[in-house]
């Protein structure tokens, strides 16, 4: 299959999109997208936990669902990402943490479809990334094994043990 950017919704239906920008409200609703086709499980990587109002409301609506979230930090919980990740527990959805500096940003919806954002500098704060969404079986199966066995590896946190930074205190 030929990776290339969606001119138009229809676009979007089978096979593999590609996406390139700085743009995170795009990124934010095509992952609110995929939660709202979500029933049984999701599982989520993140660094700084990004949120948009809509995003919060889809992830609001699987926890009425009793859908199972669940999601990976990359590195740990700080002084940054303190407020956005302490929502998540606060909403009882469990966070595990790995210990890595770069690793795409991932979720997986049902084992149906993926997307995948890939960071060219993880570090900055204005980048440009590449963000891969498919819900071609073999694809998704691949992430979908993944991200089971690195909840199985990642380390349990829980926020009754983490220490309120001094900025937000």
């Amino acid at each position: 299959t030929l990776l290339k950017p969606a001119i138009d919704e229809e676009d979007i239906i089978e096979g593999v999109w590609i996406q390139k920008g700085e743009k995170w409200a795009e990124v934010l609703n095509r992952l609110s997208e995929m939660l709202e086709r979500c029933e049984k499980y999701a599982y989520d990587i993140t660094r700084d936990f990004s949120y948009s109002t809509r995003l919060r409301e889809t992830i609001r609506g699987c926890i009425r669902r009793k859908v199972q979230l669940k999601v990976i930090g990359i590195g740990q919980i700080d002084e940054n990402n303190y407020s956005r990740a302490k929502w998540y527990f606060s909403n009882k959805i469990p966070i595990r943490i790995i210990e890595t500096n770069v690793h795409p940003r991932i979720l997986v919806v049902d084992g149906r479809e993926v997307s995948i954002r890939l960071d060219h500098s993880p570090l900055q704060k204005k980048f440009t990334f590449h963000s891969i969404w498919s819900q071609d079986p073999s694809l998704v199966k691949v992430f979908d094994t993944y991200m089971k066995n690195l909840w199985q590896s990642a380390k349990p946190i829980n926020f009754k043990k983490i220490p309120v930074p001094a900025a937000l205190a």
